[in-house]
């Protein structure tokens, strides 16, 4: 009776009454949930990451384990004939007869049977053991050899077998070579001539199989690879002959949506800082842009890396850019795609900040269902939450909140790269808060508010479909702030506020190499002595020692 209490209570699930809880209690509920999910996100990610690791060493493994095989295959064959042909062989004065051998004891004649020819050829060797006893005939073995007897049929049946080696040798280098296209096999018969005698034959003798192998002197013209589905030939414009064939990474379910992972190491490189570059572009310039408007953004932040970089495989990437529409078609889809992925990202990490900051779950805001109802209509009503005290609307695009957004999801989360997406190479566009920026941030607001609009969370997914309207009439609105610069100083505050939450310095920034024009002078330094020139003074004109004198006209 006892054991079935226990079980059940060890069974019972317990509850917990959310109305009953304090917002402390609530806030540490949440966040113990969120950390549960991330710690179990992680963990996913990284069973996956382990998996694909594991999966590419089995891989490479048993690849590696097939091209010795191959290798010893084909050295042992090898050996094994030059072996045969060396044996010590009687040689006939007519092929065609056997000679009769005679009977005595000793003769040298040949064996007329098979159980005479079998003649005991000893080999004595010594082993340690009987140097040490002083006797040589202890641990001696003895090797026996045929003596073999040659005819026109062991000639022919030599024959045979060399040519059926040498086409095993050229079919072993056509399969070691597929992977290189127009490679001309050398003559396999110079094998045997490389073939090294000793502990270590096989090793020369699998090496020897790989370097037979000659160029021809003008590349052949290859037809495209059927599992390309490329529809073109891929011809290194360098002329240096035809470079790896590219195979398309688009997945089985979308045309649309490549496989980054299957991307090569420097393509998926490329794709990474794209991507990267394509997320602070959305942030700052367009969130929600149409299909078309992403597709060009992508092949314009791709052409400008494969410019810039002076990587040589970097560059080969461009003529691939170029001469291949598939792998064109691949990296631009590869990374627009990123788009829908970073807006989610964004209202994930900044969702709970929205709900502390406008008091979704406050016990006194909002104490029952109703009353959240009416909390969240009253925020929503002409977008009164952009406001720093919404119930009288006063100071517009000063609620706390927007700051907070900015720190936490672009000063301090860091990306695949080790740093924050604003505080990177595209800080100065994030320093300048525009209006693309506040109008994603406030759209954002309203999406969490439209989650708890029932009373209740709901989810409402941050989609094109649905808030590119609201995006544009947020943008609409704060052109009605532009006037007497109101806006300027909002964007200052909002800035400065943002990077004191994040703990950095608000007058940061990071220059790229690019800006540098010559030693540590940037292009600014330049286009400032320039204005100051048009102006008809230095910038160092009032603290000179030395008076300023025209130039002579």
């Amino acid at each position: 009776m006892r054991k079935k209490k226990q079980a059940d209570t060890a069974t019972t699930v317990p509850t917990l009454d959310i109305a009953t809880m304090t917002e402390d209690e609530r806030a540490a509920l949440l966040a113990a949930l969120n950390k549960e999910q991330k710690r179990r996100q992680a963990a996913a990610k990284k069973a996956k990451n382990r998996n694909e690791a594991q999966a590419v060493q089995d891989a490479e493994r048993l690849y590696q384990e097939e091209q010795v095989a191959q290798g010893r295959t084909a050295a042992r064959s090898a050996a094994s004939r030059r072996s045969n042909d060396t044996l010590p062989m009687s040689i006939l004065p007519d092929d065609d007869q056997h000679a009769q051998s005679t009977s005595e004891p000793g003769s040298d004649g040949f064996a007329t049977s098979p159980a005479q020819s079998e003649v005991e050829d000893v080999d004595e060797v010594s082993s340690p053991a009987g140097y040490e006893s002083g006797d040589d005939n202890l641990g001696t073995r003895k090797r026996h050899r045929p003596v073999r007897q040659v005819t026109s049929e062991d000639r022919a049946t030599k024959k045979a077998r060399a040519s059926d080696a040498d086409l095993e040798t050229e079919t072993f280098i056509r399969r070691r070579g597929a992977g290189a296209a127009n490679l001309m096999l050398g003559d396999p018969r110079m094998l045997n001539k490389t073939l090294a005698k000793g502990p270590d034959h096989s090793k020369r003798a699998a090496a020897a199989t790989t370097v037979v192998v000659r160029r021809p002197a003008t590349p052949a013209t290859a037809s495209p690879d059927a599992s390309s589905n490329s529809g073109e030939s891929d011809v290194d414009s360098l002329g240096e002959g035809p470079h790896t064939p590219y195979k398309p990474v688009r997945n089985n379910k979308s045309q649309k949506r490549p496989v980054i992972e299957e991307f090569s190491p420097k393509s998926r490189e490329m794709a990474d800082f794209c991507r990267t570059a394509m997320c602070s572009w959305i942030a700052n310039s367009d969130a929600f842009p149409t299909e078309g408007i992403a597709l060009d953004k992508a092949s314009d932040l791709a052409r400008d890396y494969m410019h810039k970089s002076e990587d040589p495989k970097i560059e080969r990437r461009g003529f691939r850019w170029t001469m291949t529409p598939s792998f064109r078609t691949d990296m631009k889809w590869g990374i627009k795609n990123v788009d829908a992925r970073f807006r989610g990202d964004v209202v994930k990490d900044v969702g709970p900040i929205i709900e502390a900051a406008l008091g979704v779950l406050d016990p006194e805001k909002c104490p029952d269902k109703e009353a959240r109802i009416d909390h969240i209509a009253m925020l929503l009503q002409d977008a009164a939450f952009m406001f720093r005290e919404p119930e009288t609307r006063t100071d517009p695009l000063r609620h706390r909140v927007i700051p907070q957004m900015i720190s936490k999801a672009f000063l301090l989360k860091k990306g695949k790269n080790g740093h924050a997406l604003g505080l990177g190479t595209y800080v100065k566009d994030f320093s300048e808060v525009s209006n693309e920026l506040i109008a994603f941030l406030l759209t954002i607001i309203e999406c969490m508010l439209l989650r708890w609009k029932s009373g209740e969370f709901v989810q409402v997914d941050f989609t094109r479909e649905r808030f590119h309207g609201k995006y544009h009439d947020h943008l609409e609105s704060l052109l009605a702030f532009e006037e007497n610069g109101y806006l300027d100083t909002v964007r200052k505050e909002i800035w400065t506020e943002a990077c004191k939450l994040a703990g950095i310095s608000p007058g940061i920034e990071v220059h790229d190499d690019a800006e540098v024009v010559r030693g540590n002078v940037r292009r600014g330094d330049l286009e400032k002595l320039a204005a100051a020139r048009a102006q008809g003074s230095t910038p160092s004109q009032g603290s000179s020692r030395h008076p300023q004198t025209e130039a002579p006209s």
